[in-house]
C-alpha cells in the first residue's frame, strides 16, 4: 500500500512548484537507461522533458493539475521516471517511487539523504546518488531564481 501524503498538491495554499532549468538535466542524460521515460511532475513545458526529447528520448509527462496525480495514476507504458517532485512531499513520494520497482531520478537537495524514514528506505532499496556540481537556479513561478542549497539526482531501483 503506497504511503499517501496528508495533502496532495492542489490542496496547499502555498505555491510550492518550482522549475528545473536544463541545466540541472544535462549531467543526469548518461546515467538514464533505454526506454520510455516518465517526467511525473511535467506541467506541459518542463525542461526536464524538453532536454530529454532534445537527447532523443520518448518521454511522457502528466501533472496533477491535469487530474494524474503520481500517487495514482501512472501512464500506459514507460521504464524510467525523471522528475522534480515536490519537496514538501517528498518522503511520500520517494517511497512511492520505490514502491513502483522501475528505476528512477528525483532531483532533490542534497540533504535529503538525511533523515530516518529516508535512511530505512536506502537501506531497503538501495539508492544513488549524483551531486549537481554548482548550486541549481530552480526558476519559481515569479520568475526569479532560487538557489539556496546544494542539489543532487537521487537515483534508485537502478
Amino acid at each position: 500500500m503506497p504511503m499517501k501524503p496528508k495533502k496532495n498538491l492542489l490542496q496547499v495554499k502555498e505555491s510550492v512548484e518550482v522549475f528545473t532549468p536544463p541545466e540541472a538535466v544535462y549531467p543526469l542524460l548518461p546515467f538514464i537507461p533505454k526506454g520510455v521515460v516518465w517526467e511525473s511532475s511535467d506541467f506541459g513545458g518542463a525542461a526536464i522533458t524538453s532536454v530529454l526529447r532534445k537527447a532523443g528520448r520518448e518521454v511522457v509527462g502528466s501533472h496533477i493539475k491535469d487530474g494524474q496525480d503520481f500517487f495514482s495514476y501512472q501512464p500506459e507504458k514507460w521504464d524510467v521516471r525523471v522528475t522534480n517532485p515536490p519537496y514538501n512531499i517528498k518522503d511520500s513520494w520517494l517511497a512511492h517511487s520505490y514502491e513502483l520497482g522501475k528505476p528512477f531520478f528525483l532531483l532533490l537537495p542534497v540533504d535529503a539523504l538525511a533523515s530516518l524514514s529516508r535512511g530505512k528506505l536506502y537501506k531497503k532499496y538501495g539508492a544513488g546518488v549524483l551531486i549537481i556540481e554548482n548550486r541549481v537556479s530552480f526558476i519559481v513561478p515569479s520568475g526569479k531564481a532560487n538557489n539556496w542549497f546544494s542539489s543532487m539526482w537521487l537515483i534508485g531501483n537502478l
